[in-house]
């Protein structure tokens, strides 16, 4: 999404460049510019990973390891426009799972029934 809004960009500035703008336009395509240029230099990874001795979320950023022996079962809710996901563990805790990481839920479903951990559906 972040290269096809910096296409969009490139363009609006490249048409600019050839045309005598004024400076209110000038203004906001170079804002729009430096803030995609921020975002690619950043390059924020999202998603989750799944060794065989814990589920790491935000692996890249904040990273938070919850070991396969402490969850019991991991829910996941499909709604219209968005997914929540819990995992629930042992000790009665519930750990939300921050949106940009969750996976698709077949992807999801077929490794972690590979660590015998169910996914709950609803």
């Amino acid at each position: 999404m972040v290269w096809a809004v910096a296409v969009v960009f490139a363009v609006a500035t490249g048409v600019l460049a050839t045309h005598a703008a004024g400076l209110f336009i000038w203004l906001p395509v170079v804002s729009g510019d430096a803030m995609i240029l921020w975002a690619l230099i950043r390059n924020p990874r999202n998603g989750l990973r799944v060794t065989d001795a814990c589920l790491i979320l935000s692996p890249w950023q904040k990273p938070r390891r919850l070991p396969l022996a402490d969850i019991e079962a991991v829910k996941y809710h499909q709604w219209s426009d968005s997914t929540d996901m819990h995992a629930w563990l042992r000790s009665g805790e519930t750990v939300r799972v921050p949106p940009m990481d969750i996976p698709p839920v077949d992807a999801l479903r077929a490794v972690l029934a590979a660590r015998s951990i169910p996914v709950i559906e609803t």
